[in-house]
């Protein structure tokens, strides 16, 4: 139960977006520090229309968050 409760954690505060967004207007998200990865994901697609970079960036995040879950899965793994 713990494995579950931390790796869904993870991939939350990994893909947050909301909060950011509403408490920090677009133009002060990067100056306060409130980038993150969907954020960034988002402003290249969208606002800057470079698909590419944001595809790219989505898939990195795939495999950050999959190798997290790995480890997660090693550390928490019964013997």
């Amino acid at each position: 139960m713990m494995y579950f409760a931390i790796t869904m954690s993870v991939i939350y505060i990994l893909q947050i977006f909301d909060e950011p967004t509403i408490l920090l207007s677009s133009n002060l998200i990067t100056f306060f520090g409130g980038l993150t990865f969907v954020i960034y994901l988002f402003n290249q697609a969208f606002t800057h229309m470079n698909f590419g970079i944001a595809a790219a960036t989505a898939y990195i995040l795939f495999f950050i968050i999959l190798g997290i879950t790995k480890l997660l899965k090693l550390i928490f793994s019964e013997k």
